[in-house]
């Protein structure tokens, strides 16, 4: 009965799959994942030069990274594949409209602002110009996404042909993988190499199946070297497949010149495809897959870690679900629910391995949450030999892939969970083989099912409101706090004000040590402003502050950022309206007692890149005696005066 409502549910579960990606797509403000700028930086390049970008990471001549920085040495085949949707797009708002974040705080994730790593006018991104380009970028991974999922249950099938279940499980564990669903929402090389390698095993388990076939072995000879031309890890396809090969034709007895023609096809789909490219980078960097580069261009890390247990429980956290670029952590009970999963499914292999050697279901015939017997085997199941051969190739190409990734973390900080999607469809069949013992079904289906539910609430819950300001106040029903001074800043050049900052004279501290000089602030906005100012706010010692241009060691500590954490812009926040901020200063290590510390706070152009600051007046009166005044040496900043107690 199942198997034959099978391709029906298989279909329903690519369904939820689609439905679910694109709400991470659409949850995900543009460029805010993993490399996703630099990717369509090449993409945009490609699109409207017909070229791909040079092979520098940096300009020789200024020092400063290009816009595609380390995708620069990346095999080409997913920019390929997405140059023509941009080339329909007019993208020359990209240089402009989205300026990166001084501030961003990657990697973080304990960070709780600046979450974003570009300057977003706005929110939702607009769909025109740039906005609508990555868009169409975006539809491609998910498309290329739904190949993986599809090709799940595929290979599921192929692996095991007697377990449909098995295979709906499999497939609905990579379908429901929030990692996977914000990847393949987003502008990203991983999404086609993993569909491309999924694909590949399938073909690969096929030939065993099937035999060496032409237009098999003509269909896996053109995936290989696709997937190489897509991620240098795509290259890890060939010892797989040609290991396959080389068992069908020993248990075949087919002959050596059948051999031979398959080994010219797999050379010329090789060189038709990737061939060009890897032998370009062996001509011009001495490193056919350009792996060296990459990773020189990327930062090279010391080695051994200080903590290597902490990075791989990052690898095991990012495997399911870290998003932003690896700042933005689900709660810990969904990571639970993970690790649970992991259990049970070992938990039914167990099942498994009992009832193989005893013949027997381990609590008695319908014992609940125990599968009584296994299927009957259905006519011409391929030969147990050829099943213990198509295991031994997944787990061989399972442990080649995090070989080849703990070699490239050694060189590289590369501890994110994406990296080995390539064995997703492996792992999840792993998974979903130990989940399908448990009778009845629904029991192996419960932990799956509530990976399905979370991953429809983080988008909504979780990564959209990472991102999303709040709105601001309007200044005609807002009232200043009791005793806020009113201090007015204008744009250099500008005819007026148009920004004032209402503070409190005196900032919160109890003038110990570990705890932050807290600032209330209010903006504001009387007319727009033209530029993405930064705030900062510096806690320094005036007693070093020499008044000399440049000096920074009177400093001994800050916070830079823009209003609401990076979250909103001065460029957006509209005339008439006011936006209430706090900002936690944090003191140095080291205080001595009995005196006056300072902090002082102001704006400057950190996105321009200038350092410009911008000119203010405080035009409340104030007593001699009051807590709150300009600079010494800066007038352009205002100073607020800490007594220790």
């Amino acid at each position: 009965m199942l198997d034959r409502h099978a391709p029906r549910l298989a279909l329903l579960c690519l369904g939820v799959y689609l439905a679910l990606a694109a709400l991470y797509s659409l949850a995900t403000p543009l460029f805010e994942a993993p490399d996703e700028l630099y990717h369509f930086a090449v993409i945009e390049h490609l699109a409207h030069t017909g070229a791909l970008p040079p092979k520098l990471a940096a300009d020789p001549a200024t020092r400063q990274p290009t816009p595609w920085r380390q995708m620069a040495f990346h095999a080409p085949g997913y920019y390929l594949l997405a140059a023509p949707l941009v080339a329909l797009v007019d993208t020359s708002d990209f240089a402009t409209a989205y300026p990166v974040n001084p501030h961003a705080r990657i990697g973080l994730t304990t960070a709780e602002d600046n979450v974003n790593v570009v300057v977003h006018h706005g929110l939702p991104d607009p769909w025109r110009g740039t906005g609508l380009a990555v868009r169409l970028v975006r539809l491609l991974s998910l498309l290329l996404g739904a190949v993986t999922v599809g090709c799940t249950y595929l290979l599921a099938r192929a692996v095991a042909p007697a377990e449909p279940w098995a295979a709906l499980l499999a497939m609905a564990v990579v379908a429901f993988n929030p990692q996977f669903l914000f990847l393949s929402g987003v502008v990203s090389n991983d999404s086609l190499v993993v569909a491309l390698t999924t694909v590949g095993l399938w073909l690969t388990v096929l030939v065993v199946r099937r035999g060496a076939a032409w237009p098999l072995v003509a269909a896996l000879a053109a995936v290989m070297a696709t997937a190489s031309l897509a991620k240098a890890s795509g290259a890890l396809l060939y010892p797989v497949a040609l290991a396959a090969l080389v068992w069908v034709a020993w248990r075949d007895r087919l002959p050596l010149t059948r051999l031979a023609a398959y080994a010219l096809v797999i050379g010329a789909a090789w060189l038709v495809i990737a061939g060009g490219w890897t032998l370009d980078n062996w001509r011009t960097l001495g490193d056919p897959l350009a792996t060296r580069w990459v990773a020189q261009a990327t930062g090279k890390r010391i080695w051994p870690p200080a903590d290597l247990g902490a990075e791989l429980r990052g690898v095991y956290l990012s495997f399911w679900g870290v998003f932003g670029w690896f700042n933005i952590l689900a709660p810990a009970g969904f990571y639970a629910g993970t690790v649970a999963l992991l259990i049970m499914a070992a938990g039914g292999w167990a099942l498994r391995v009992w009832r193989a050697r005893t013949g027997n279901a381990p609590l008695g015939r319908g014992a609940v949450g125990v599968a009584t017997s296994s299927p009957p085997a259905p006519h011409g199941e391929a030969r147990s030999t050829d099943n213990l051969v198509i295991v031994a190739l997944l787990l061989g190409y399972t442990a080649l892939l995090i070989g080849a990734w703990w070699q490239f973390n050694r060189q590289v900080l590369a501890g994110q969970g994406r990296l080995l999607f390539p064995t997703l469809s492996v792992i999840a069949l792993a998974v979903a083989w130990g989940l399908s013992a448990y009778r009845p079904r629904w029991l192996g289906a419960l932990p799956v099912a509530l990976l399905g539910i979370a991953a429809a609430v983080i988008p909504l819950r979780l990564i959209g409101p990472a991102y999303a300001p709040d709105p601001p106040v309007a200044a005609a029903t807002w009232q200043p706090p009791t005793g806020a001074v009113e201090v007015r800043l204008t744009e250099p050049g500008a005819a007026q004000a148009c920004l004032s900052l209402w503070t409190s004279p005196a900032a919160e501290w109890d003038g110990s040590r570990g705890t932050p000089v807290i600032l209330h602030l209010a903006w504001q906005i009387h007319c727009p402003l033209t530029r993405d100012w930064s705030v900062f706010a510096h806690f320094i010692d005036e007693q070093r502050e020499a008044c000399v241009p440049g000096d920074a060691a009177y400093i001994l500590s800050q916070i830079d950022s823009m209003p609401q954490g990076g979250r909103l812009p001065f460029t957006s926040i509209m005339p008439g309206t006011v936006v209430e901020a706090t900002l936690a200063v944090p003191p140095p290590s080291q205080l001595g007692r009995n005196r006056a510390w300072h902090v002082q706070l102001g704006l400057y152009d950190a996105v321009g890149g200038t350092g410009e600051r911008v000119p203010l007046e405080i035009v409340t009166p104030l007593p001699i005696d009051a807590l709150l005044g300009l600079g010494k040496c800066s007038p352009d900043s205002v100073r607020y005066t800490l007594n220790q107690r």
